[in-house]
């Protein structure tokens, strides 16, 4: 049996010394809610596991969303984005291009 889908998304409270800003203040809660919402909404809550994680290192681009086992990150993510990721995404297998960070650029691209 494949191993379900998750999606990491960054919920740090990191202090603010380097300049970028923690996740949690750019709305990563909320996030969570609506990704939980839409999840449910499209039945996908047996095939893909929801994570708050801590730093993903995208400090400047967050609210950052990774999603395994693809490795796709996407950044300065709102929850409008949500179902654009839910649908586009993980429904019909298409990264949504406008919100990804080039994989290249994280720090923790071999995850």
């Amino acid at each position: 049996m494949p191993s379900k889908r998750r999606i990491y998304v960054c919920d740090s409270h990191k202090p603010k010394v380097h300049g970028g800003g923690c996740c949690s203040d750019k709305g990563s809660q909320n996030l969570l809610l609506e990704f939980t919402r839409q999840l449910h909404e499209h039945n996908l809550l047996s095939q893909v596991e929801l994570i708050p994680t801590t730093c993903l290192s995208q400090c400047k681009t967050g609210v950052s969303v990774r999603i395994w086992p693809d490795q796709v990150y996407y950044g300065h993510v709102r929850q409008g984005n949500v179902s654009d990721i839910v649908v586009q995404h993980l429904i019909q297998g298409q990264p949504v291009d406008a919100l990804r960070i080039d994989e290249t650029q994280t720090r923790f691209a071999g995850w």
